[in-house]
């Protein structure tokens, strides 16, 4: 258990998101779907415990992906992706 402090995963899962991001600006259609795939479920859940309705929560996530390629072009990893994701 030594080696140092480590930053936690999901801090370095984000951190990769970011990276990922940055290749879907480029014009990377491969890497936005691996980002729909990664995020797709907890986006759908982070929706439904607001919209109480699978259907609803299904059509928000849907839209929030929609609106990440969209703005890809605007996109800066000033911050974690999650962040920006949410």
């Amino acid at each position: 258990m030594g080696g140092g402090p480590r930053q936690p995963q999901l801090a370095v899962e984000a951190g990769v998101s970011g990276e990922v991001m940055l290749k879907v600006k480029a014009g990377d259609d491969s890497a936005f779907d691996y980002l729909v795939q990664k995020y797709r479920r907890p986006m759908m859940s982070f929706m439904y415990r607001m919209a109480h309705n699978a259907a609803v929560a299904e059509d928000l996530a849907q839209e929030v992906f929609l609106r990440v390629y969209r703005s890809r072009e605007n996109y800066e990893a000033s911050a974690k992706f999650t962040t920006w994701l949410y």
